[in-house]
């Protein structure tokens, strides 16, 4: 060796170096680590999080008539499909916390015994003059390392680690002087990094950052089943409503015809009415008491649904009452770009062409050969018998052992694999370019639908009322010339029956008026802002 690579001076300089060196790339990695646990903490709270409203003001709200603003703040506590949305939402942020952890240290540890009965080397039989004559090595050995490794952003891994060997053998028992044991101890720093293939943060946090993007591809999941789950309730909650109102109605009308009946009694004992005016009243009343009967059980049928989606039992249905004149409070309409923007489908298939460029960046990358610069910095220390002797010679650093390398592997007919699942790739990738652009087209024609179709109910409900009044006026005058003897009992009925059938048919419009409006604020993405309920859309941190 060079007598300049032996000055003391510039031998512990270098050596000071690496430590500097590679302590600093241990002090980077450590932060990267911090930094990745706080931003998985701070998902997986954001995940546990409860809803806006709390189950207080849930069971509140179901105290007293229940409205449209009411339900949907105890939908978002009390339904089933919501709560195992929230786990899945728990579980996606769970997971990329878990892939956050990349940078975490690993402590590992090593422990062998040995043992070698072997012929002895000529090289060995000529190094030892007092043990030339012995052909045989019989040696026993015992070494123990432990040590921390990290993993590097760029892809490289660090490990600084203890070792500490021993072996005690029938030739050094015969050397001069005799050696019972022999203690080899060493401080040992090593650093691989990759050049080629896995090289870059990128390629090391392409699990990390797909994982991520899993984690908000359940929170839109989830937000377009919040309002999924909110317009199929809502939707019900009219559905709801308007079997109600005509149960309603169907009691009045069978109410009126049962005073009706009595008056015609009467009249049909003066002579002012024939016998037969009695047989219809009851044909007419038993009908209508069948229709009554299958109004209740509509109105209760999708009163007991609602409790369903509301995780209550039939026994709550008896107090349950609905007020549909509470309406949600008007909303700015967005624009298309921004209606698109909240729109989960189109979000989700955004995120999912972001995890094929991901995962095309990373399959790009695994065509490259593998090229990895190895180095390694080791403080070594020998001693006879002493372990303390040995530390004590590794903590001078007299005695240094360092290599620096490279590590190539090159495929000897090419890298197929990596080619085959690169192609894929790029068309998954291309495959996610044209999901959008169908998502985008569909959404726009489906927005313009419930647009038309709004402003049609608008003009329906807006003739069924009217409707309603003039079959209301032609009933007051069937009435009164009833009542003059002028009229005729039947005419009377059937003007009874058709202000009926007029208003459940303004009530079934009102009713798919709210219906389709709950439509256009769902695609317009104003659903939640409506009823008051506040969930930020999900955004990576």
């Amino acid at each position: 060796m060079p007598p300049e690579f032996r000055a003391p001076g510039a031998q512990r300089l270098g050596c000071a170096l690496a430590r500097l060196l590679l302590l600093a790339v241990a002090g980077l990695s450590v932060a990267a680590w911090a930094q990745d646990a706080a931003i998985a903490d701070g998902q997986v709270q954001r995940a546990s999080a409860q809803p806006a409203a709390t189950a207080t003001d849930a069971m509140a709200a179901l105290r007293g008539p229940l409205t449209p603003r009411s339900l949907v703040q105890a939908l978002t506590v009390r339904n089933l499909e919501l709560a195992y949305g929230r786990d899945s939402v728990a579980i996606g942020a769970s997971l990329a916390a878990a892939e956050a952890a990349l940078y975490e240290p690993i402590l590992f540890a090593t422990a062998k015994r040995t043992s070698i009965e072997r012929q002895r080397t000529t090289e060995e039989k000529s190094s030892n003059v007092f043990v030339q004559q012995d052909n045989k090595l019989d040696e026993d050995g015992r070494m123990i390392e432990a040590g921390v490794r990290q993993r590097l952003p760029w892809g490289g891994e660090l490990s600084v680690s203890a070792r500490n060997a021993e072996r005690s053998s029938n030739v050094l028992a015969k050397s001069a002087p005799p050696v019972t044991l022999e203690v080899n101890a060493g401080l040992v720093l090593s650093f691989k990094q990759p050049l080629l293939r896995g090289a870059g943060v990128g390629v090391t946090e392409t699990d990390k950052r797909v994982s991520e993007i899993e984690s908000l591809v359940a929170q839109w999941q989830y937000l377009q089943q919040l309002h999924k789950v909110l317009a199929e309730g809502l939707s019900l909650f009219w559905q709801a409503e308007v079997a109600s109102q005509a149960a309603r109605w169907r009691e009045q009308l069978l109410a009126s015809t049962a005073s009706l009946g009595q008056d015609a009694r009467v009249r049909v004992e003066a002579g002012k009415l024939a016998p037969r005016a009695n047989l219809e009243l009851a044909r007419v009343l038993l009908a209508r008491e069948a229709d009554l009967s299958r109004a209740l059980q509509t109105r209760d049928e999708l009163k007991l649904r609602l409790l369903s989606s509301l995780d209550l039992d039939a026994s709550e249905l008896p107090g349950l009452q609905l007020d549909g004149q509470s309406v949600s409070p008007a909303v700015a309409t967005p624009t298309f770009d921004e209606a698109l923007a909240q729109w989960s489908p189109y979000q989700v298939a955004l995120l999912r062409k972001r995890q094929g460029e991901l995962r095309l960046a990373f399959a790009s990358n695994q065509r490259r050969p593998a090229v990895d610069l190895v180095m390694s910095y080791t403080q070594a220390g020998l001693a006879n018998a002493s372990r303390r002797t040995a530390w004590s010679t590794v903590k001078d650093g007299d005695y240094p052992e360092w290599f620096v390398g490279l590590n190539i592997e090159l495929g000897a007919q090419g890298n197929r694999k990596a080619e085959s699942q690169f192609l894929a790739q790029v068309r998954r990738v291309e495959q996610s370019d044209t999901e959008i652009a169908a998502i985008r087209q569909a959404f726009l024609n489906d927005r313009q639908a419930k647009q038309m179709a709004r402003d049609q109910l608008l003009r329906e409900t807006a003739l069924t009322k009217q409707e309603v009044q003039s079959r209301q006026a032609l009933l007051d005058d069937e009435r009164q010339r009833f009542d003059a003897g002028l009229g005729l009992l039947g005419s009377l009925l059937q003007a009874e029956q058709d202000l009926l059938e007029s208003r459940i048919r303004a009530a079934d419009a009102q009713g798919r008026l709210e219906t389709a409006r709950l439509a256009l604020l769902l695609a317009d993405g104003t659903l939640l802002t409506a009823y008051g309920i506040d969930t930020p859309l999900p955004s990576l941190p």
